[in-house]
């Protein structure tokens, strides 16, 4: 409801300069393959630093800009872009970044990001998945970062009672 209501902001300074950005990042992810775990698997192999955890940032990125768009000024191609992202994202084996999962190895960044990404994108998207996308979903949720984290907290990792921001993400 709150996403379809920015639909009449879109001709107002400055939101409309807002939408046409999101409105020209989402004409490049539709032009380009989705993100894929052998993509930075790849990228890890080759030496590169953080790559699960930057392929989860731009997935996070691509399914909250496509599914905003889509709840403005809907459109088939947006919305299953949305979905074969958050799908996507759901499948990979693991949320955690083999170059970043430090200390436990259970869960870091990535998983956070990651799990931010399917969360947001589930109740977005919620009303246009069926109801098998959305258990997968969930699963993968519960799976790779709520499990993992309570795991972790109950096993006193160095995070947990920390005061700085780690412990929130």
């Amino acid at each position: 409801q709150e996403l379809q209501s920015l639909g009449r902001l879109t001709g107002v300074a400055p939101f409309d300069h807002i939408y046409d950005v999101l409105q020209n990042r989402c004409e490049l992810v539709l032009a380009s393959g989705p993100i894929t775990e052998q993509q930075w698997r790849m990228l890890h192999q080759q030496g590169h630093w953080a790559p699960a955890l930057t392929a989860a940032r731009a997935a996070q990125g691509r399914i909250w800009d496509l599914s905003i768009a889509h709840h403005i000024e809907p459109t088939a191609a947006s919305l299953s872009r949305a979905i074969e992202e958050l799908e996507g994202l759901c499948s990979w084996t693991t949320w955690v970044d083999p170059t970043r999962g430090k200390g436990n190895g259970q869960i870091d960044l990535c998983t956070a990001e990651a799990a931010a990404a399917a969360a947001i994108g589930l109740d977005w998207l919620w009303d246009d998945l069926a109801e098998p996308s959305r258990q997968r979903m969930i699963n993968a949720l519960r799976d790779k970062a709520l499990v993992p984290y309570v795991s972790a907290a109950n096993s006193g990792a160095w995070w947990y009672t920390c005061y700085h921001h780690y412990n929130a993400v």
